[in-house]
């Protein structure tokens, strides 16, 4: 899915700095029958909207996003969005990540053959078994989620990573004062992306 949200742009992975509301534009590659939105505290499904309701003309979507505080504005929570077509189907999807005032130590991350220098948070979105990297200015710990493994680079600065099948969430710690902390969520997949028809 490509990606407008207050003004930020991309397509199918997204990280932008927190607000109190958020205007949301997307594009999805197939005709939408289905839409989905999804935080850590709700789930939206919107079917069958049709021309002119949620859907516009069937592959757009526009709608506003209001966090619920505390439960969507405090630490990780992430939207994920899904559009789905019957006929074909076609599905799309987009993943969303917050800047977040305790994850603040920035590194410079190669995903997917795009450098991108980030504030505390980051995303990485890639076909699973590429070799991607992530780089802190300072010497930092990993803890990754269950299931999720990261190789220990000598420097403690320098992380290079095959893709993981799956979304995994990697927590970087920096040594020392001040701790600042970073977090990166990787999405690997195994199929091809939907190309537009």
């Amino acid at each position: 899915m490509k990606l407008k949200i207050n003004g930020f742009r991309a397509d199918g992975v997204l990280v932008i700095p927190k607000s109190a509301r958020y205007e949301l534009e997307i594009d999805a590659k197939g005709k939408l029958d289905l839409f989905t939105f999804e935080t850590c505290h709700r789930e939206e499904i919107s079917e069958n909207a049709g021309e002119g309701g949620l859907f516009g003309n069937r592959k757009h979507v526009e709608r506003s996003f209001i966090p619920n505080s505390p439960l969507e504005t405090e630490g990780a929570c992430p939207v994920r969005l899904g559009g789905y077509e019957r006929d074909k189907g076609r599905h799309s999807w987009a993943f969303v990540d917050f800047e977040d005032l305790t994850a603040t130590l920035p590194a410079e991350l190669k995903c997917n053959g795009n450098t991108t220098n980030t504030r505390g948070v980051s995303a990485c979105q890639s076909r699973s078994g590429l070799i991607q990297q992530i780089t802190f200015p300072v010497k930092t710990i990993v803890n990754p989620e269950t299931g999720c493994s990261m190789p220990r680079p000598s420097d403690l600065m320098t992380y290079r990573f095959n893709m993981s099948p799956k979304e995994c969430v990697y927590n970087f710690m920096e040594q020392g004062a001040p701790n600042r902390e970073h977090r990166l969520t990787t999405l690997g997949y195994d199929g091809i992306l939907i190309r537009e028809q």
